[in-house]
């Protein structure tokens, strides 16, 4: 049996402590932050709004001069007796209205902060800072959820998840497909005739709208839409348009 030069066994020797070393790391490392979570689901965050008037949406009248516990991201009590709170942060709503958050099911989260021009004149980038900018508006009118039904707002959905910028939920339907000479057909007028292996017009290239004609395309372009993360497809027929919704685990290929 041949023999393993020493060299190889020291070095084998000391590549095994720093693997143990390493492992020990990172088990270390997972036990603190398993820890934290729980501590933090332990004992959320807490805050105590005081002096409002709540509308919940399922009486018909406010309740009036009522107080509000948030605990995390969750309301854990709202009462018309003070409410014993240590260590929340406090906040006198000054007698006014709180209501539950609003949810807009059709909103543009690109189109509504760039004028139409902005096909002409703008890029991507312009068109989406813009958007971007936009979204801590929207939050700030009440709106805490909205279904984007048409425009390429996936970086700004997943800046808004993780908490990067302030925002609504945002549910996207992707850029809108529609077919030649259709609602969301901007080309300029110069643009045809086309022909197959023309490079993509610079609106469709970066996902702001897409055209599609015939059924093949149709279905080609739907799923494209599926699988960058689309909560729904928005179809646009002439004057006219079609949000087909994403069952919940259902595939983007599945037929109807």
């Amino acid at each position: 049996m041949s023999e393993i030069p020493h060299l190889q066994i020291g070095l084998f020797a000391k590549m095994t402590v720093f693997d143990r070393r390493y492992f020990m790391r990172i088990h270390l490392l997972v036990a603190l932050l398993a820890a934290t979570s729980v501590s933090a689901q332990q004992d959320p965050a807490q805050t105590l709004i005081t002096n409002v008037h709540v509308f919940d949406g399922v009486n018909d009248g406010r309740i009036e001069n009522a107080n509000v516990l948030i605990e995390g991201n969750l309301i854990a009590a709202v009462s018309t007796d003070p409410i014993s709170a240590e260590g929340a942060t406090v906040i006198d709503g000054g007698g006014h209205t709180l209501i539950p958050g609003l949810i807009d099911v059709h909103w543009h989260t690109h189109y509504c902060c760039s004028p139409q021009s902005s096909v002409v004149t703008d890029d991507i980038l312009g068109v989406a800072i813009r958007g971007a900018l936009g979204s801590e508006g929207t939050l700030m009118r009440g709106f805490t959820s909205v279904r984007d039904v048409g425009g390429n707002s996936f970086a700004i959905k997943k800046m808004i998840d993780a908490g990067e910028i302030p925002g609504p939920r945002i549910l996207p339907s992707g850029p809108p497909i529609t077919q030649t000479g259709g609602h969301f057909d901007y080309r300029p007028y110069q643009a045809v005739p086309t022909n197959e292996g023309d490079a993509l017009w610079y609106w469709y290239s970066v996902g702001l709208m897409m055209q599609a004609d015939g059924v093949p395309e149709v279905t080609k372009r739907a799923r494209e839409v599926m699988r960058i993360g689309g909560h729904a497809a928005k179809d646009f027929w002439r004057g006219r348009c079609v949000v087909h919704i994403r069952p919940a685990g259902r595939s983007p290929i599945h037929k109807g």
